[in-house]
């Protein structure tokens, strides 16, 4: 999916970037905050690296824009049969 259609959504990349071979954004999920097609505003929620749990947003690189993202909460539901907000400990 684009990242405008996933604007306050968590979600995860699903593939690395085509030509940099990047896997960033691929292990922990992200809360889009803005996108328009050209740019898109993130923030880090359950990062292991707690300092990176805040309301701090990141711009992210117009290389990432395209539509290699799901939305991570229905990934997790149709793979395992859970939702994100279930798994908080």
């Amino acid at each position: 999916m684009e990242l405008t259609e996933l604007v306050g959504k968590k979600v995860i990349r699903t593939a690395p970037h085509r030509s940099l071979g990047d896997r960033s954004f691929m292990t922990d999920p992200i809360r889009i905050v803005y996108a328009n097609g050209m740019n898109a505003l993130y923030k880090y929620e359950d990062h292991p690296i707690s300092d990176l749990n805040n309301e701090k947003r990141h711009v992210m690189a117009s290389d990432f824009m395209d539509d290699n993202w799901r939305d991570y909460d229905e990934l997790l539901s149709s793979v395992c049969g859970i939702n994100s907000k279930e798994t908080k400990v």
